[in-house]
């Protein structure tokens, strides 16, 4: 990700788990500022039951960012 000015509150990328019960989302840490390209991690279990992973990167203030090979990959 890298982003050019983005206000204190940041960007955030989000990782979302859906099934039959809510699952809470995972969250990187936001960034902010003015940043090259860098790597963010989410790592997260797979919960039991869940059917569907969502990926979000969200703009929790004022500012551009941009993501590069976005990757989402299961490890055992």
């Amino acid at each position: 990700m890298r982003i050019i000015p983005v206000g204190p509150s940041g960007w955030q990328l989000t990782l979302s788990f859906i099934g039959s019960i809510p699952y809470p989302p995972h969250e990187a840490t936001p960034l902010s500022g003015t940043q090259g390209f860098r790597t963010v991690t989410i790592r997260a279990q797979v919960p039991h039951g869940a059917q569907q992973a969502g990926f979000a990167a969200v703009l929790l203030d004022s500012g551009t960012a941009w993501l590069g090979d976005v990757n989402l990959r299961v490890v055992d």
